[in-house]
């Protein structure tokens, strides 16, 4: 194989690799928006049902609070 072949073959494959990197990334893009969709449905349900108004990231926060971790992660748990 000639040199020229080799280089030619190996741009043929990169741009192949290239467009499915390009499409790897946007289904890990909508699935990531997905989960975090399924999170935000679950923390306003366990929110409602406790009568919170209000609910921070507990990076927001300094002290005090209810953590609905463990009650988001059942609810999520539950609808699968």
């Amino acid at each position: 194989m000639k040199e020229s072949d080799i280089n030619d073959l190996i741009a043929k494959k990169s741009k192949e690799l290239e467009h499915l990197r390009e499409k790897v990334s946007q289904l890990n893009q909508e699935l990531i928006g997905k989960i975090q969709k399924e999170i935000v449905s679950a923390t306003e349900e366990v929110a409602k049902k406790l009568g919170i108004d209000v609910v921070l990231d507990k990076q927001v926060f300094i002290t005090g609070g209810l953590d609905l971790t463990e009650k988001v992660l059942y609810r999520l748990n539950q609808t699968k």
